[in-house]
């Protein structure tokens, strides 16, 4: 509703003769930065994986699982974050996704010491973390994809999608780098405390 608002503003100052203001590609910039956070969640635990499985005595089979039910809530959670963010606004919607993604993949770092681990046990606590993180970050297509139509024209629309890949591709390609890294020198829970504080930033940016 807001980005809408916006989006007839602008258009209403340009008839009226006023000069573009430059906004939108602002807009596109941060659409850059919050399509490649998705990938701190989605490559984040992947990496981590073989860490995980040796620490805590995980058999192959559960950590497959564990894994799985990312992708398995980040694809359920598509078609009802669109309907949140058209009902909401998709810059309500996505920062508080963000911050929900960022602060359940810090929480992995201490999964052991969370309460829900006494009572359903680390593998589905570990499980439980990451369907939280998948169904967040499920609301980053739709609502980017809503903000991309409010802010460019029409003829511009595959340019303002272009910003979207750029962002995933771009988190696809720095990530893995940057979390290997990371667990090389501090471990692999260190990783998800920065992962989960790059995401607070950038939702406060947001």
């Amino acid at each position: 509703m807001t980005v809408n608002r916006r989006h007839d503003s602008g258009q209403q100052a340009l008839r009226a003769g006023e000069h573009p203001t430059g906004v939108r590609w602002r807009i596109m910039i941060l659409i850059i930065l919050v399509n490649m956070l998705p990938s701190l969640g989605k490559i984040n635990l992947g990496v981590a994986a073989q860490n995980i499985q040796n620490e805590f005595s995980f058999s192959t089979t559960t950590m497959g699982w564990i894994l799985g039910i990312f992708v398995f809530s980040y694809a359920l959670f598509q078609l009802p974050a669109g309907i949140i963010g058209d009902r909401y606004g998709p810059r309500r919607v996505l920062t508080l996704a963000i911050l929900m993604y960022s602060l359940a993949l810090a929480a992995m770092a201490i999964v052991p010491q969370l309460r829900v681990a006494r009572w359903v046990g680390l593998a589905w606590s570990f499980a439980i973390i990451q369907l939280l993180v998948g169904a967040a970050e499920g609301f980053g297509p739709p609502n980017s994809a809503k903000i991309i139509g409010s802010w460019m024209a029409t003829g511009k629309l595959g340019l303002g999608i272009s910003f979207a890949n750029l962002g995933i591709g771009a988190g696809g390609a720095l990530t893995p780098v940057f979390i290997a890294w990371t667990m090389q020198r501090w471990g692999w829970r260190t990783s998800f405390w920065l992962c989960g504080l790059i995401g607070v930033v950038i939702a406060i940016l947001w």
